[in-house]
């Protein structure tokens, strides 16, 4: 059964907590994807199966409060390598951790549903949309980077639906959407 709109907000506000190779995961913000991003690390955007020392970087990097993120960026090389050994190269593999780490994007990222007012897509970063908005609605430039991405999207589309750039989908919509569909567009295997 799908949540509610509100449970669903309040698992983005409230999120669950993640462990990976041992550590802790701090609720992913737009700081923490800005440094993966600049390390060039491949476990937040996907598509490539990480190798364990990208995992082990990417978990260095998530580990930390958003507050402390320049600081894990700032260590010295011998730091990092320390960090990367003492988070267990090795135990990167494991496949339980990789699941782990794809199950901790996945609810770091997940946006609400909603209409679209149409218009073509964005092509400028999510993240630097996210934080355009919220700069926009008074967050300073540092909060606006601490704070959860997940948050973050449901503020902005509240905005956004504020604004007449859509609507959140209810269950009930999606339901109703779904049975018009199909009624709609016929099964692929329908004789006519």
């Amino acid at each position: 059964m799908r949540e509610p709109l509100a449970t669903q907000y309040a698992r983005a506000v409230l999120p669950d907590r993640f462990r990976c190779l041992g550590q802790w995961l701090q609720p992913l913000s737009i700081i923490h994807a800005l440094a993966l991003e600049r390390l060039g690390n491949p476990c937040l955007t996907g598509g490539v199966v990480p190798t364990p020392a990208e995992l082990a970087a990417a978990v260095a990097v998530c580990r930390v409060k958003p507050e402390r993120v320049h600081q894990t960026l700032a260590a010295s090389p011998w730091r990092w390598k320390a960090t990367l050994w003492r988070l267990g190269v090795r135990a990167a593999w494991d496949l339980r951790s990789r699941l782990t780490w794809s199950a901790y994007i996945a609810a770091s990222v997940r946006p609400p549903r909603r209409w679209s007012a149409g218009g073509e897509p964005p092509t400028a970063p999510l993240w630097l949309m996210l934080q355009h908005q919220l700069i926009r609605l008074g967050f300073s430039r540092e909060a606006s980077l601490h704070i959860s991405f997940v948050e973050a999207l449901w503020i902005c589309n509240a905005e956004w639906e504020r604004a007449g750039g859509g609507a959140f989908v209810t269950d009930e919509e999606e339901d109703l959407w779904a049975d018009a569909h199909a009624v709609i567009v016929p099964h692929p295997n329908a004789t006519t």
